[in-house]
């Protein structure tokens, strides 16, 4: 089937998901004019039935076999505490998050964009007391965008028996174990006898470790298939 009632100039997004949406809100048109302001034509070619680039797109981006994964995201994600539920409020936090951090804002939106109507019954927020658990070893690259610093700042003060190394720079979650002698040689420590490293006063990480080099974008590369279509 086609999207229907959605601009051609919409922000590339599942268009599954889209007319699922449609289906069940007659606000959610709203949705895709929020994005008019990055176009693509992406859409456009759906409405006309070419559907091949959105297959390449996702293939590119998730590959095959990940629906268990994101259920079970979703799941926990939508149940752990009411998300707001009228769009209007999505669309101002998102707008008022992206003047300051535009490369994330909107896939972290999409990605999340199920909490909106998700069926089961959201849970109250629970307290966490972690002064009982006797040791926790945190990790945290200090620029990762979905996963916010300031986030595991706190878990390190709910866990006053926990240590917290940092990769200052680093920009992803998917730290441990990857090749840095730094880090692994703690993270195997802790596995092996439960060393930690020395808790420090104060509110900021235990320890530092330098996170994996940036890559080095390629002239050489080849563009994916749908890239021309991802402009802005």
């Amino acid at each position: 089937r086609r999207c229907r009632s959605i601009p051609t100039t919409c922000r590339p997004s599942y268009c599954s998901l889209i007319r699922g949406l449609l289906r069940r809100d007659a606000n959610t048109p709203r949705i895709a004019r929020e994005s008019t302001r990055s176009e693509a034509p992406l859409l456009h070619r759906i409405n006309n039935g070419d559907v091949a680039n959105l297959e390449n797109l996702f293939l590119l981006i998730d590959g095959l076999g990940n629906d268990d994964s994101y259920a079970v995201y979703s799941a926990v994600q939508c149940t752990d505490v009411q998300w707001p539920q009228q769009w209007s409020t999505w669309a101002r936090d998102n707008w008022a998050t992206f003047a300051g951090a535009p490369f994330e804002t909107w896939a972290n939106a999409w990605y999340n964009a199920p909490c909106l109507f998700w069926p089961a019954r959201a849970h109250q927020p629970v307290t966490v007391d972690g002064r009982r658990v006797s040791s926790a070893l945190l990790i945290d690259q200090t620029l990762d965008a979905p996963t916010p610093f300031e986030g595991s700042l706190e878990v390190r003060q709910l866990f006053p028996n926990s240590s917290l190394i940092a990769l200052p720079g680093g920009t992803t979650h998917g730290s441990s174990l990857s090749g840095d002698t730094c880090l692994d040689d703690q993270v195997a420590a802790y596995l092996a006898d439960g060393t930690l490293p020395p808790r420090r006063p104060g509110d900021g990480p235990d320890t530092t470790c330098a996170p994996p080099p940036m890559p080095v974008p390629s002239t050489e590369a080849a563009a994916p298939a749908v890239g021309s279509l991802l402009v802005r």
